[in-house]
């Protein structure tokens, strides 16, 4: 969901910062969102993965 806030992300780079990485679904969810916001990269740095099963 895009807010107001638009403007402030057009042309940026953001790098997200996740403390646990299981499926990926919530760094893909906030990597779209910030993409919709006008963010021009969106990378991801997780302090550690949980494989599944």
């Amino acid at each position: 969901m895009v807010t107001n806030h638009e403007n402030t992300l057009t042309g940026k780079r953001v790098l997200l910062i996740d403390d646990v990485f299981t499926t990926g679904i919530t760094i893909d969810y906030a990597a779209v969102s910030l993409k919709q916001a006008g963010a021009v990269w969106v990378g991801a740095a997780v302090l550690e993965v949980q494989p599944i099963g």
